[in-house]
C-alpha cells in the first residue's frame, strides 16, 4: 500500500474511532444515571483504561459506592486519583473525602485534602467551593477566615447550591466577614429555603418573624417554621408556637395551607428534576 493510501486508511480509522468512543461515553454515563451500572461499566471501564478522566471518575465512583460491583475502596482510589490528575473537578473533591475519612481507607491528611479541594474550587465545582469553605469558616486545616469563606460560599451560592446559600445568608445575619445586611441575609436564606433546606427556613422565619431586612410577616413566619418542624427540627417548632400566639385562628390556617401548597410544589419540582453530572 502506498504512503498516501496509507496515511488515508489511518484517517478513516479515526474518523471512525472517534464518533464510537463518545457514541459508548454518552451510552455509558446514560446508563450510570438510570442505575444500570452493569451496563454503565462496561461502557466506561475500556475508555477509563485508555485514559478517560471522566470515564475513570465514574469507574472509581462505582468501586467507592459498591454500585454494580463489590466496593474496591483500593481500586476506586486509583481510578479517581487518575481522574483528579486528568482535572476532573468531581474525582478531585473524592479525593480530597478520602484524605479526610479514615473510613475509606487512607491515611488522613488534611493538607493534602485542602490541596484536592483548591484545584476543584478553582474549577467552580460548588461542593469543593462550599467544603473548602467550611475550613477557613471553622479553621480547620486552613487559617480561619471569614473572607474567604465568603467567597468560596458565594461562588457555590450563586451557582445554586442549598447549602452554600445557608451559610453565605447567615453571615450576612451575624455580620462575619461581611458587613451585617440582613437584606442579603433574607435573600440568600429565601434561595436556600426555596430548596427545602430546613436551617435556612427557620431563619428566614425569624427573619420574618422580627421584621429584619423585610417587612414582619407572622404568616410566612409561620409558614417557614411549619415547613421546618414538619421534618422535625425542634427550634422551628419552637418558633411556631411562639408566632402563634400572635397570630388569630385564621391567620394560622392561612399559613399552614399556603405551607401545605409550597410542599406539594416542592415535591413535584423535585421529582421532575433530571439527575446531573457528575
Amino acid at each position: 500500500m502506498r504512503r498516501k493510501d496509507l496515511i488515508s486508511a489511518s484517517l478513516a480509522m479515526l474518523l471512525w474511532a472517534v464518533p464510537a468512543a463518545a457514541v459508548d461515553f454518552e451510552h455509558g454515563v446514560a446508563a450510570f444515571h438510570a442505575g444500570d451500572y452493569g451496563t454503565a461499566r462496561s461502557a466506561l471501564e475500556p475508555l477509563a483504561e485508555k485514559g478517560d478522566g471522566v470515564a475513570q471518575y465514574y469507574v472509581g465512583r462505582m468501586l467507592l459506592e459498591g454500585l454494580g460491583v463489590e466496593p474496591d475502596r483500593a481500586a476506586a482510589f486509583r481510578w479517581l486519583s487518575f481522574a483528579a490528575v486528568f482535572g476532573v473537578p468531581a474525582a478531585q473533591h473524592l479525593m480530597a473525602e478520602f484524605y479526610l475519612d479514615k473510613g475509606l481507607g487512607v491515611e488522613k491528611n488534611v493538607a493534602a485534602a485542602a490541596g484536592w479541594l483548591e484545584e476543584a474550587a478553582a474549577q467552580h465545582y460548588p461542593p469543593s467551593q462550599h467544603r473548602l469553605a467550611m475550613m477557613y469558616k471553622d479553621g480547620d486545616g486552613k487559617p480561619q477566615s471569614y473572607a474567604h469563606a465568603e467567597e468560596l460560599f458565594r461562588g457555590a451560592a450563586e451557582q445554586g447550591m442549598a447549602e452554600a446559600q445557608f451559610e453565605l445568608g447567615s453571615l450576612f445575619y451575624r455580620g462575619l466577614g461581611v458587613p451585617q445586611d440582613f437584606s442579603k441575609a433574607v435573600h440568600w436564606s429565601r434561595r436556600a429555603a426555596e430548596q427545602g433546606h430546613t436551617k435556612a427556613q427557620v431563619n428566614l422565619g425569624y427573619l420574618y418573624a422580627a421584621g429584619k431586612g423585610i417587612d414582619r410577616d407572622f404568616v410566612q413566619a409561620h409558614k417557614w417554621f411549619n415547613l421546618a418542624a414538619a421534618v422535625g427540627d425542634e427550634e422551628a417548632l419552637a418558633g411556631r408556637e411562639t408566632v402563634a400566639l400572635q397570630m388569630s385562628d385564621r391567620q394560622i390556617i392561612e399559613a399552614q395551607k399556603i405551607a401545605g401548597n409550597w410542599r406539594a410544589k416542592l415535591e413535584q419540582t423535585q421529582s421532575a428534576a433530571a439527575p446531573t453530572t457528575p
